[in-house]
């Protein structure tokens, strides 16, 4: 911090005496300030100038606030109903937060059995700090209030850090390789009840959701109450800390998160035969494991390395036979998969994306189990590199059980062509796949999801009649009318050009650049879009020119003609 400047320095959630010196902060002789929150008392700091006590709610805003969230307008119409409501709101002690989640929780039940609930609110036990009982006691009862299957699912959130974001995907692929779905082989209904759980933590407020919607995280005083009840509860072993625990605390562990570590050194070999999840992600110093490290984890389900540093795999990976998500995005270092991982016959989720891979290895494909498949390369400097990933693109028609497929190729435009059609001679023998997204240019736009798609296409190619042989090509979805939602981008690298707001809000969009002439497969899908950019067609000069019948289903237009 720059001498002489004035700053405003925000400090949330301070938990032990500062010393402004000691981290580099000048003094605030020059109209600075410095403003903390603390929920200690004892917190000292030097040169207080005003110290502000925030208040609870007072009886009547907790009842307002009550009301409000519990959606009951007419409350007052029911004497009974609201003598229990004020109850209620007593044992919440005027927290905004515990209002919220509880109000959630009565907004799903019938008026008539708000005093069993109040009862069951009641019932917990007042051990601890008193300040504390409130909290502890409202998210003790949301929690017993939940279906076990929810109850599973909520609690497998405290692995992650507090007021992370989750990306909701991979808690989903999580919650079904833990089997709490309990689908089975059917994956798409697994996904269904998983949503279906999601939005039943997110209504309670157990769950927060961002503003993409990709992302959910658990507030900070949830986590913690969640992590004491499940010090508590003898069915659930975990560990979770931010420190490198010796090989002794693995022991009987069924979840084990080290997330965000400084740690470059894991135990030999731990003794943990009943693991299922273990997160290792973003230890960014980790660059080896040690060679007999997995040897006793063959209850293991879950295996998160993405964004550590290691550069090999070791081979007691493949004792890991009950595996089901192994996810290696962004192990910029790993340039190979050892080939004993054709043994991990359950292994059902594999992400090697931005990691240090020029090809699929061709074992890939025995891995018959394999669901969801994403890979990138990274740059194809030659001719016979890009010939490489061609060749090595045929494992992909040996995995038969593949419902969700993501490849980035990063090779000249020259070159990529073929890959292009190759991937298409692959994926249009796989019946069973239901998303696809793969993109081949020098640059490629951000990745879309859509967000419950039935058969979802995200394709970016540098030319439409790629595009053509796909659609062509791909018997199951040959007629575009039938395809729930896709996104096209077609020779549309980063560039200055606009484009429409949001377009990923639309299930149905194309972008098409620099095309010439009338490309009748191309004007076949842009007559079921929603919405699309057309940029740089110099020869349009009227919509009629597009030889489209009806634009009826469109939403958004916006062709952008650049001279």
């Amino acid at each position: 911090m720059s001498e002489g400047k004035r700053y405003l320095l925000l400090l949330d959630d301070v938990k032990a005496d500062l010393d402004i010196h000691q981290m580099g902060i000048p003094p605030c002789e020059n109209g600075s300030k410095i403003v903390l929150t603390t929920r200690e008392s004892h917190i000292r700091f030097p040169r207080v100038d005003r110290v502000v006590k925030v208040t609870y709610l007072s009886p009547k805003e907790s009842f307002r606030m009550f009301q409000d969230v519990a959606n009951c307008p007419k409350l007052k119409d029911d004497r009974e109903a609201e003598a229990y409501a004020w109850k209620i709101i007593r044992e919440c002690g005027g927290h905004p937060l515990l209002i919220n989640i509880i109000a959630s929780v009565f907004q799903k039940k019938d008026l008539k059995l708000w005093s069993e609930g109040f009862k069951s609110l009641k019932r917990f036990s007042e051990k601890g700090q008193h300040e504390l009982k409130e909290l502890r006691n409202v998210i003790k009862f949301c929690h017993d209030d939940l279906e076990d299957t929810q109850r599973k699912c909520l609690l497998y959130g405290v692995l992650y850090p507090e007021e992370i974001g989750i990306y909701i995907d991979c808690l989903l692929e999580c919650w079904e390789a833990e089997d709490f779905l309990e689908n089975g082989s059917d994956s798409r209904k697994a996904y269904i009840d998983g949503i279906h759980i999601l939005n039943s933590l997110k209504d309670k407020s157990l769950l927060e959701e961002d503003e993409s919607r990709k992302y959910v995280m658990m507030h900070k005083c949830i986590r913690q109450v969640l992590l004491y009840i499940l010090s508590d509860d003898p069915n659930y072993k975990l560990l979770v800390q931010q420190m490198p625990p010796d090989a002794k605390c693995w022991s009987e562990k069924i979840w084990i998160s080290l997330i965000k570590n400084k740690f470059d050194k894991l135990p030999n070999c731990p003794n943990c035969g009943s693991l299922s999840t273990l997160f290792l992600q973003e230890n960014l110093a980790l660059k080896s494991i040690p060679e007999s490290f997995f040897e006793h984890m063959t209850s293991l389900k879950v295996l998160d390395l993405c964004h550590t540093r290691i550069e090999i795999l070791p081979s007691s990976l493949s004792k890991v036979i009950s595996l089901k998500v192994l996810y290696l995005s962004y192990c910029k270092y790993l340039k190979q998969l050892p080939s004993s991982l054709e043994k991990l016959e359950h292994l059902e989720v594999l992400d090697i994306r931005g990691s240090g891979f020029s090809n699929i290895p061709s074992f890939i494909g025995n891995l018959k189990g394999l669901r969801r498949f994403r890979v990138s390369f990274a740059i194809c400097e030659s001719e016979n590199d890009t010939k490489e990933v061609e060749s090595n693109c045929n494992v992909i028609s040996n995995l038969s059980k593949l419902e969700e497929l993501i490849i980035d190729v990063k090779s000249p435009r020259h070159q990529s062509n073929e890959v292009v059609v190759n991937i298409i001679k692959n994926v249009v023998t796989l019946k069973n796949l239901t998303k696809l997204q793969f993109c081949f240019l020098d640059e490629v736009v951000d990745v879309i999801e859509v967000e419950t798609p039935t058969t979802d296409l995200r394709i970016n190619v540098p030319e439409a009649n790629i595009l053509y042989s796909f659609i062509e090509e791909t018997r199951s979805w040959r007629n575009i009318q039938h395809i729930q939602s896709f996104q096209f981008f077609i020779d549309c690298p980063n560039s200055k050009y606009p484009c429409i707001p949001k377009f990923y809000e639309y299930k149905r969009y194309v972008r098409y650049c620099n095309g010439e002439g009338i490309n009748h497969p191309i004007f076949e899908v842009l007559a079921n879009v929603d919405a699309f950019d057309l940029v740089n067609k110099k020869d349009i000069k009227h919509l009629s020119d597009l030889g489209i019948p009806s634009m009826k289903e469109i939403g958004n237009l916006e062709p952008y003609i650049l001279a």
